[in-house]
C-alpha cells in the first residue's frame, strides 16, 4: 500500500518526520511517498495545482495533503474517492478537488470524524516552526492557574518591545494580524500572527526571554 504525502510544512522542523512516525505506527507495512514539503505557506491553490499535476506519477492509493491555513476552524477534514478508485485524504478547502477530478471525479466524500483513528490528545493547531511561530518553554499547566485561558488578553514582552496578544484555542478564533498565544500540537505554549510570522516579525531567535504580563484579579 502507497501512501502519497504533500504539504506545506517544509523540512526545517520535525513535523513531517512526526507524521511518519504516527502513519508508521498504525500502518508499518505502508510505503510513504513524499511529493513535496515545499508549497509555499498558505497556498492552498499551489499544492491544489501540484497535487493535481502529480497524481498522474504517483502510484494508486491513499493520497494525503495538507495546506491548511484555517487549521482548527469550521473547515472539515476529508476523504474524497475518485472514479478511478484513488483516495485523498485533507482539508475541506478546495486542495483535493482539481487532483479527484484528474482522477475520475468525486465519486464519494466523506468526513473524517471517527475519535477510533485519532491520536488520544487531537490539537486544534499543529507546530509549524516553518511559519514563523515562536514556541515557548510553557505548557497548558502553567499558564491556567494564572488565569490565561482562551480569550484572555495578554501582553508580551520581547527585547523591551511590547505587544498585546489573545489567548486563543486556535488561529480562527482571531482576526487576521492578530497575536495569539496558543497550545501546539505538541502541547506546548505558542506565540504566533494569525496569517502571519511571528518570528519574522519580532526578529525573534532561539533563547530570548518573552515577558508574558497578564491580567490580575
Amino acid at each position: 500500500m502507497f501512501i502519497t504525502f504533500l504539504t506545506d510544512f517544509g523540512l526545517r522542523d520535525d513535523f513531517v518526520g512526526t507524521c511518519h512516525g504516527v502513519i508508521k505506527r498504525i500502518a508499518p507495512e505502508v510505503q510513504i511517498v513524499d511529493i513535496t514539503h515545499g508549497i509555499p505557506a498558505r497556498q492552498v491553490l499551489q499544492g491544489a495545482l501540484v497535487l493535481a499535476n502529480t497524481i498522474p506519477y504517483m502510484p494508486e492509493g491513499v493520497h494525503l495533503a495538507v495546506v491548511d491555513p484555517g487549521v482548527g476552524g469550521a473547515r472539515r477534514p476529508l476523504a474524497l474517492r475518485s472514479g478511478e478508485g484513488r483516495l485523498f485524504v485533507g482539508p475541506d478547502n478546495g486542495l483535493l478537488v482539481p487532483a479527484a477530478e484528474r482522477s475520475g471525479g468525486v465519486a464519494e466524500a466523506h468526513e473524517l470524524a471517527n475519535p477510533e483513528y485519532a491520536l488520544p490528545s487531537v490539537s486544534r493547531t499543529f507546530h509549524v516552526d516553518a511559519f514563523g511561530n515562536i514556541q515557548l518553554n510553557l505548557t497548558r499547566d502553567d499558564v491556567e492557574p494564572v488565569g490565561i485561558v482562551p480569550g484572555t488578553k495578554v501582553e508580551l514582552e520581547l527585547r523591551a518591545e511590547r505587544y498585546y496578544a489573545v489567548a486563543a484555542r486556535t488561529f480562527s478564533d482571531a482576526r487576521p494580524g492578530d497575536i495569539v498565544l496558543y497550545e501546539d500540537s505538541y502541547r506546548n505554549i505558542a506565540v504566533a500572527i494569525n496569517g502571519g510570522d511571528a518570528a519574522q516579525m519580532f526578529a525573534a531567535s532561539a533563547g530570548e526571554e518573552v515577558r508574558i504580563r497578564f491580567p490580575t484579579p
